[in-house]
């Protein structure tokens, strides 16, 4: 029980002091700092399972990376939410797999292939194929939380 509630405590913590350092990234067009804020601010969430939580910080950073025109930045970005919404809101893939590529440098990317192969495996119910997919190099350029769901 007291576990739980100091886990609690560091998760709204870290909420808070995360918040204001990604408002400062806003609003002093620091966005090239941004990967440094957000990467523990993730691993934080997914360690906790706030898969939505995180989800919403991709699409934050998301934003700074594009701001910034950083491709493959960019792509790791896409590729991490589409493997979240995998995991979280599987109903949702589609719509959001969609969206994603509409950005514009990630349907060339291997992020996109390797996720578009996860998506197949998934709708089909092919195990095989889905941990071939799962084992991909694309993964080793992901947060360690992501690539370890």
């Amino acid at each position: 029980m007291a576990a739980e509630l100091c886990a609690k405590d560091i998760i709204e913590l870290g909420n808070k002091m995360y918040a204001l350092a990604i408002n400062l990234i806003t609003d002093e067009n620091l966005q090239v700092y941004a990967k440094d804020i957000v990467g523990p601010y993730v691993t934080l969430l997914l360690e906790h399972k706030l898969y939505r939580d995180a989800m919403l910080i991709y699409q934050k950073e998301l934003s700074f990376a594009k701001h910034l025109q950083r491709d493959h930045h960019i792509n790791k970005v896409v590729f991490s939410v589409l493997a979240l919404v995998l995991i979280d809101t599987p109903a949702q893939r589609e719509e959001k797999f969609r969206e994603m590529c509409s950005v514009s440098c990630f349907p060339m990317s291997p992020e996109y292939m390797t996720i578009s192969e996860l998506y197949d495996a998934f709708n089909e119910g092919n195990q095989e194929k889905f941990d071939k997919a799962a084992r991909k190099a694309s993964w080793n350029n992901v947060e360690a939380p992501v690539s370890f769901i």
